[in-house]
């Protein structure tokens, strides 16, 4: 599908070019308080998920291999500052009526450390590849959440891997990849004893559904007639 979607890039921009959307719906911080729609890719995932029946599960994830020494409560505690930056992190799926977001006022993950150091070695990779599996495996109450977790494997004093997780309704590996990096940064940072300190979010997840609705909205307001408008006049020619 990905491949589809490239090959069809230059005819999707010239479409979007011609939508003439309105003017006055730019991407902006939604208001206090505000209901969260879900994305027309979260709607289709939530909808896929319905019909076929499937469990939730983290189904999205990345993992990197630490070497060298690790203090794991200040790696915590820079994952949370991270999921505190990102709503989508600490999103729920309620169901209201419909299907609706849900952000969490706060959400501190828990770093748990699965220690393998006393597996021998031959068999500790395998032990690795289980364990992250059965981690990954897990299946999630949407509505209760959390859908982010994170595991720490303690391969050896000096060797850790860190897995990030979470649901696709909420993420994406490329986002993963950016949260690994800010977390990271954050460490280094509390390591030279500074403060947390990283660019200001402009807009998030929620907000960018809030435009979303918004801006279809208001294209459906002319252009929806218009297309009720030619579909009437063809039934008409018809006849």
């Amino acid at each position: 599908e990905i491949e589809q979607i490239s090959a069809l890039k230059a005819q999707i921009i010239a479409l979007l070019e011609q939508a003439d959307l309105p003017a006055d719906a730019p991407l902006q911080p939604r208001a206090p308080g505000q209901r969260i729609p879900l994305t027309v890719l979260q709607s289709y995932i939530w909808n896929e998920r319905m019909e076929s029946g499937c469990a939730i599960r983290r189904d999205t994830s990345f993992a990197v291999r630490v070497s060298g020494p690790l203090d794991a409560s200040r790696l915590e505690s820079c994952m949370g500052a991270v999921v505190q930056r990102h709503e989508a992190l600490r999103t729920r799926i309620v169901v209201d009526d419909a299907p609706m977001q849900c952000v969490d006022a706060s959400y501190q993950p828990e770093l748990q450390l699965i220690d393998l150091s006393r597996i021998p070695a031959e068999c500790c990779e395998e032990e690795l590849k289980r364990t992250a599996s059965e981690f990954l495996g897990e299946s999630v109450d949407a509505g209760t959440g959390p859908l982010f977790a994170a595991r720490l494997l303690k391969i050896s004093h000096i060797e850790h891997v860190l897995i990030l997780a979470t649901d696709h309704i909420v993420s994406d590996g490329v986002s993963l990849q950016i949260l690994n990096r800010e977390i990271w940064t954050l460490y280094q940072q509390a390591q030279r004893g500074l403060n947390f300190d990283l660019p200001r979010q402009a807009v998030q997840l929620g907000d960018y559904a809030a435009w979303q609705q918004r801006t279809y909205s208001n294209w459906l307001k002319t252009h929806g007639i218009r297309s009720e408008e030619r579909r009437v006049g063809k039934e008409c020619r018809s006849r």
